[in-house]
Order: structure tokens, then sequence, then C-alpha cells
């Protein structure tokens, strides 16, 4: 997932930390794909307005793809 996506979607970074319930500061420091754990997150709670894609993350799900369907369960 995107961090301008994501920062789209909620207008600030303060609005998407707030959501997120995390600090502002943790999400200027995102790279251009944002942590999956806020990914996923994002995804579970948005009901679909944000979407998780494993694309952005494809070390992680092809290395042990049982990891990432248990952090959605």
């Amino acid at each position: 997932m995107l961090k301008a996506t994501v920062i789209k979607h909620f207008g600030t970074q303060a609005a998407t930390a707030k959501f997120l319930n995390i600090s502002p500061p943790a999400v200027h420091y995102w790279e251009e794909v944002i942590p999956e754990r806020q990914a996923l997150k994002l995804d579970r709670t948005t009901h679909g307005a944000l979407v998780y894609d494993e694309a952005y993350y494809p070390t992680h799900s092809q290395t042990n793809p049982t990891v990432l369907s248990t952090e959605v369960a």
C-alpha cells in the first residue's frame, strides 16, 4: 500500500496517525510503501476503501505465506 494513497484517503498525516493510533512522526517516516502491518490493518478497518496488495510485500508473502494469513485472522 502506498503512503500517498493512505494520506490522500485521510487528508493529512496527522489524521492517518490518529486513525491508526500511532504517532504522526511514525507516519512521517514511512517509506513510499507503508509497513505491511499497517497496510493489513487499513485493509480491515476501511472496509475496502484501502486495499492490501501483496505485490508490495513480495518477500514476506512468498517466503512464508502462512504468517500473512495468521496476521489477518
